[in-house]
């Protein structure tokens, strides 16, 4: 699962450099324990430049009726995700980046973790995206959702889901949007599954639960007697 991300802020040079972006649209100081229905930065690819803009956490799409009724798409499975109408054609044509410096995650026993690269740099977690249209308004709402395969170890201690991660030398193809052809994004999610990677994973302060908890620094809720490089 990936229900709780973190996003420091990050500058135009940064995301050129590390995710190709040629479009800043949104700008934003650190964001800490960003949940579902809220805004996050991503990256898209669009036909001639790539954007970093805003995508509400937790995907509507562009065919719904009634977004209260997609409460619970903020996470896709890699292994349904080519074959469920909601996310099926985003998968094919509107793929997305979600650079963080962390996520959180919780055991059975509701103790927190923050997990990040052990080198501490940016992972970027494969997403999807669309636009939906308010009917009554007409503004348009871009939103995404994570996508989520099985916990390698020992991720998979914490819990069974983790979000699936794009290396960087995949980064660039995973954006392009003409790459449409199932088998060629079957194995570019495949790829990230098999690509092994490191973490460090932390014990976290019990006061990352409450998701309006936005101005804890990272820094400061970390128990550093906790820290294991993996």
């Amino acid at each position: 699962m990936c229900g709780r991300i973190n996003q420091r802020k990050r500058d135009s040079e940064e995301l050129q450099a590390e995710f190709y972006v040629t479009d800043i649209r949104y700008t934003h100081n650190d964001l800490f324990n960003i949940c579902p229905s809220e805004i996050a930065g991503g990256i898209i690819g669009l036909s001639e430049k790539i954007s970093y803009t805003r995508l509400r956490f937790g995907l509507i799409p562009r065919w719904a009726k009634d977004p209260l009724s997609f409460t619970r798409t903020f996470n896709a499975r890699s292994e349904t995700v080519f074959i469920k109408p909601v996310y099926r054609e985003c998968i094919l044509r509107r793929r997305a980046l979600i650079p963080v410096d962390s996520w959180f995650e919780w055991t059975k026993d509701k103790i927190p973790f923050m997990i990040q690269s052990s080198d501490t740099k940016l992972l970027s977690l494969a997403a999807l995206w669309d636009t939906w249209k308010n009917p009554k308004n007409g503004e348009n709402i871009n939103s995404m959702s994570i996508i989520t395969m099985p916990s390698h170890v020992p991720l998979s201690e914490i819990h069974s889901r983790q979000p699936l991660v794009v290396p960087p030398p995949v980064r660039k193809e995973w954006l392009n949007p003409e790459i449409t052809d199932t088998p060629a994004v079957q194995r570019m999610v495949e790829n990230c599954v098999d690509h092994a990677l490191s973490f460090r994973i932390t014990q976290v302060s019990t006061e990352v639960n409450n998701g309006r908890n936005k101005q804890i620094p990272i820094t400061n809720c970390v128990n550093s007697s906790q820290l294991t490089h993996l």
